[in-house]
């Protein structure tokens, strides 16, 4: 065995170790998800091998990222004996309608607090797609402008604290140390299932704890694969960075990995494919869902992964990866908020 073999097996180790003592999890998704070879949108882009991570088939609601955040998260909460989950989001939050799944699988009331955040007043958008699957999943659902939002997290504690409930926070997509912990198992898994090097992953990155679970993974596993995060939220993509370096901070506090000072370098995002704003997408959007769907058949979202599918395209195109480099493009999940945006789809 190799001394690279040897190092990751350590790390393994101590990832595990992480899990079983340190951290609870309860099961929500089937996993590994499928990592597949994109044959025919490789050919298309004329660029290096690309793959497909598919957090998509996750299971839990048709599926998400969240998913692998919420098991430790849910965990958390039953230990701490909550009778009610709250969390928030925008109207067509994902992280919303898997946290309802969750709460519905384990019988935990759920409390989602939406923001009126996206410029975007469609009766499809407001009624359709995931706040439809929020309705079926028996979600408590509360839709409240953006500056009205401290106000109404105010209302429903206090209204919980006088019925002598036990609640749990759940912070906007899932985004703390403890769910962050997901995406360092993720990233054990990509690797554990190539049989090739992963040079390079792509994503979404929003929230920030997927991305800085990815990293976290990196150096558990000794691994120099580069974490890509497309900036989908932030208007200032340094507030991304920030948000990511001080999630990392946290878990590096929590599960002590190296005593080696965290390197900013490693934080990659590009902020080119944001267009006008977080749930806008723009005609590069609608043409990347319409060749991973035509090429390849798979569905991307027009909030997340379809602006992360044109950073892929486009930095394939200005010739940003080696021709010999394995891509991964993460598949954050989300096509449950297509028919939501059907009328710009008509438009793009």
């Amino acid at each position: 065995m190799t001394k690279t073999s040897l190092a990751q097996n350590e790390n393994r180790e101590r990832m595990a170790e992480h899990w079983s003592s340190d951290l609870s999890r309860k099961q929500l998704g089937f996993w590994p998800t499928p990592l597949e070879s994109l044959d025919r949108l490789s050919s298309e882009l004329n660029g290096p091998r690309i793959w497909i991570k598919r957090d998509d088939c996750s299971g839990l609601a048709t599926g998400g990222n969240k998913t692998r955040k919420l098991e430790f998260l849910l965990a958390d909460a039953i230990a701490k004996n909550a009778e009610v989950i709250i969390t928030y989001g925008a109207v067509q939050s994902n992280h919303a309608r898997q946290t309802a799944a969750a709460c519905a699988k384990f019988g935990i009331d759920c409390h989602l607090l939406l923001t009126e955040r996206v410029r975007n007043s469609t009766t499809n958008y407001r009624a359709n797609g995931n706040i439809l699957l929020d309705e079926l999943l028996g979600a408590n659902l509360t839709i409240v402008p953006l500056d009205e939002l401290g106000k109404s997290r105010e209302e429903t504690i206090e209204l919980l604290n006088k019925e002598g409930k036990i609640f749990y926070e759940i912070p906007p997509g899932g985004s703390s140390p403890i769910g962050a912990m997901g995406y360092a198992h993720a990233f054990q898994e990509i690797t554990d299932q190539a049989n090739f090097c992963v040079t390079d992953i792509v994503h979404a990155s929003a929230s920030a704890a997927t991305q800085a679970g990815l990293i976290f993974g990196t150096e558990l596993l000794e691994h120099n694969a580069k974490i890509l995060g497309a900036n989908v939220f932030h208007e200032n993509p340094s507030s991304l960075k920030s948000r990511i370096s001080d999630i990392l901070e946290k878990m590096r506090e929590l599960f002590p990995s190296k005593n080696r000072p965290l390197d900013q370098d490693s934080i990659l995002v590009n902020h080119a494919y944001f267009g006008e704003g977080y749930g806008m997408p723009n005609k590069e959007t609608f043409d990347a869902i319409r060749l991973f769907a035509s090429l390849e058949g798979i569905l991307l979202d027009p909030v997340y992964s379809g602006k992360a599918a044109a950073c892929l395209i486009d930095q394939i195109n200005i010739g940003s990866f080696d021709e010999s480099s394995d891509v991964v493009f993460l598949h954050t999940g989300g096509q449950a908020s297509l028919s939501a945006y059907q009328d710009d789809f008509k438009t793009n």
